[in-house]
């Protein structure tokens, strides 16, 4: 990761996103631009014709888009709240069991991982932003 990625994966910081349209000005071709910051020239790709307003509307989009996981969050954070030990793959076969349309998803453990580790992290910190002990 470098100074203009975000966290987020498949999806660049607006640093990056300018840095990628300046490249593309200077004459750049997609693949030296890739190169020079760092990253696939997947992504280069994917930023490379988007306007300034196709891009705002792009991150409008990804912050608005809902998770698999959003409506489990209370059953997830009660059991972490009442089984202070407790491991991803329980919850995941907890979910499994009262939930019909998660057998469904691809990747969802993945995803359920993923989203556990963020939710355990909110929980041990509380409001203050202090880890529990």
């Amino acid at each position: 990761m470098n100074e203009y990625t975000t966290e987020v994966a498949g999806m660049v910081g607006t640093a990056m996103y300018v840095k990628i349209q300046e490249l593309r000005r200077k004459g750049y071709k997609k693949q030296r631009a890739a190169r020079e910051l760092g990253i696939d020239t997947k992504t280069v790709r994917k930023y490379w014709e988007m306007t300034e307003a196709e891009y705002s509307t792009y991150l409008l989009e990804t912050k608005e888009r809902s998770k698999i996981m959003d409506p489990y969050r209370d059953f997830v954070l009660e059991q972490l709240r009442n089984h202070s030990e407790i491991t991803s793959a329980i919850i995941y076969d907890h979910l499994l069991e009262i939930s019909m349309d998660l057998r469904h998803h691809t990747g969802l453990y993945g995803c359920m991982y993923a989203t556990f580790g963020t939710w355990k992290g909110s929980r041990l910190r509380g409001r203050s932003g202090s880890t529990a002990r």
